[in-house]
């Protein structure tokens, strides 16, 4: 049984030496069949300076940080909000500007700053708003800050959301 283990646990040594270091290769989104010009929404988990892939109702901390990335079939223009446990809604990008930013078609196209989580406890939603046009960031607030579990975004936007759950380390 030597014989058949020794290739075994040298071909699982280069794929722990060889895995992809680049945080955009961490995921490579599913290819689910989505509306012509959908967005999907992912992210990578930094905590304690270890990286890993993000998963559905991850638990995080205080201190950790979350790469975004999306995925796209055609130009969109794209908003990142989050809702924390106290209620209080942020716009993560664009960084400035009044309206969503265009976003290029693409897989796996990161998205040029991370978010560092603050430590307020409890569900953390994530919205990755894809709209047809410019859309004003004051109106997608809005519907975040009017009904988080089921926000209504203006015509022509689609949401996908992340829900996460920030604990106390």
């Amino acid at each position: 049984w030597w014989f058949y283990l020794a290739p075994a646990a040298a071909v699982a040594a280069l794929v722990v030496l060889l895995w992809p270091r680049d945080i955009g290769r961490l995921i490579e989104p599913e290819a689910p069949t989505r509306i012509k010009g959908s967005g999907r929404l992912s992210y990578v988990i930094e905590h304690q300076g270890r990286q890993r892939p993000g998963q559905p109702r991850d638990r995080v901390s205080a201190g950790d940080r979350l790469q975004f990335l999306y995925a796209l079939a055609e130009a969109r223009h794209l908003a990142l909000l989050g809702r924390d446990g106290a209620g209080t809604v942020s716009v993560y990008h664009p960084a400035s500007g009044t309206t969503t930013a265009p976003a290029g078609a693409g897989s796996s196209v990161q998205l040029p700053r991370s978010i560092e989580l603050d430590a307020v406890p409890g569900p953390e939603r994530i919205y990755g708003v894809f709209c047809r046009g410019a859309t004003p960031l004051a109106a997608l607030r809005q519907a975040v800050a009017a009904s988080p579990e089921a926000p209504s975004f203006p015509a022509g936007c689609e949401v996908e959301t992340i829900v996460l759950q920030k604990e106390r380390r």
